[in-house]
């Protein structure tokens, strides 16, 4: 156990251990940084999921992937290919968040924020 343990909820834990790996401990700045970083890349990782989730119904139904890169990818190796991309893309971004900046943090809000925008899209036409 480790001094930041007794925190609830599984944000405050995933936070804490990035502060732990990365050694983050005492510029205020740079930990309210990762904060908002760890919350943004949380976002992501639900939208993603939805994604995924909706892929698959609206595939198993009949449809077409719109993306031609997924497409190709689903062609080739199937369903699996959705969360094997998308979490290989995510973990990657999870191992980068304490170097995110101000200005690629703008650029993350802005991709989360086209994100739930596409989740309620998918959500409203196709469940």
């Amino acid at each position: 156990m480790n001094k930041f343990s007794s925190k609830v909820g599984y944000s405050n834990r995933l936070f804490s251990n990035l502060v732990l790996f990365y050694g983050i401990t005492k510029r205020r700045d740079i930990r309210e940084r990762l904060k908002w970083n760890v919350l943004l890349w949380s976002i992501l990782a639900i939208c993603n999921l939805i994604d995924i989730l909706v892929s698959w119904h609206v595939i198993s139904e009949g449809a077409k992937e719109a993306n031609p890169l997924m497409d190709f990818f689903y062609s080739k190796f199937g369903s699996i290919s959705f969360a094997f991309i998308k979490g290989a893309l995510l973990g990657m971004l999870l191992m980068l968040l304490p170097f995110i900046k101000e200005g690629l943090q703008k650029l993350l809000l802005f991709a989360c924020t086209v994100y739930i925008l596409l989740m309620f899209s998918h959500l409203i036409r196709f469940i």
